[in-house]
């Protein structure tokens, strides 16, 4: 579920799976297309589609797997439907999510700014880290439910190539976000995003910055 530009996608392929992928924005499906090709996997079919409500039948999937991608959705609740409907009995079920730590969790605070605002009674992207969240939304269709805490630590050469890449070379919500927004909110947000990303210089100049998040892994039930 919302493959994004496909980079699981082609890691599954790789491994031998069969693999559809999903995403709500043209723009990702038409990347992942490409990189998939390009990684020599063109089988992958590549669908646009709503993660809220997924235009799969019933028990289509073995396994069901989300790179930092579902939990951007809104409703969480609806994303656990999905999510596990289209998940066969027995199937595994894995996605990460980010942990609400800082400054990773203030960066997307920062970039969120720039986006309309989530329907009422929406969670937020960090809710998907709490066990207790887990519980509520997976409960109800999949057992045991796990977590794995991890961290993704990042360094670049300055603010200035943080931004760049974050904002022009990630191929993910940052990007898309930025690529969305008419010049003078783009400066703005750079100029934000570089405020924030100066606090993490180091004595040589570089970026270092922690991203913690967890591996959430579950079973539907057989």
């Amino acid at each position: 579920g919302a493959t994004g530009a496909g980079i699981a996608a082609i890691e599954a392929a790789r491994r031998d799976a069969i693999v559809t992928g999903v995403d709500f924005a043209e723009e990702l499906i038409s990347v992942a297309r490409e990189l998939a090709g390009a990684a020599g996997q063109p089988a992958i079919h590549f669908d646009v589609g709503d993660i809220e409500d997924l235009p799969y039948d019933d028990a289509s999937f073995d396994v069901v797997i989300s790179s930092f991608g579902s939990i951007f959705a809104p409703r969480h609740d609806a994303v656990a439907y999905q999510l596990c409907r289209v998940l066969r009995p027995g199937g595994r079920l894995a996605f990460t999510a980010w942990l609400p730590e800082e400054p990773n969790c203030r960066l997307m605070t920062i970039t969120a700014r720039y986006t309309p605002p989530p329907p009422p009674g929406s969670f937020s992207v960090f809710d998907w880290s709490d066990p207790a969240h887990l519980d509520a939304m997976l409960g109800p269709y999949v057992e045991d439910i796990s977590l794995i805490v991890d961290d993704v630590p990042w360094v670049a050469s300055s603010p200035s190539d943080a931004c760049d890449f974050l904002f022009q070379r990630a191929l993910g919500p940052t990007m898309f976000v930025f690529q969305r927004l008419d010049l003078p909110q783009k400066l703005a947000l750079h100029s934000d995003a570089i405020e924030l990303l100066s606090t993490c210089m180091q004595a040589d100049g570089t970026v270092r910055l922690s991203r913690p998040y967890v591996i959430v892994t579950a079973r539907k039930p057989a």
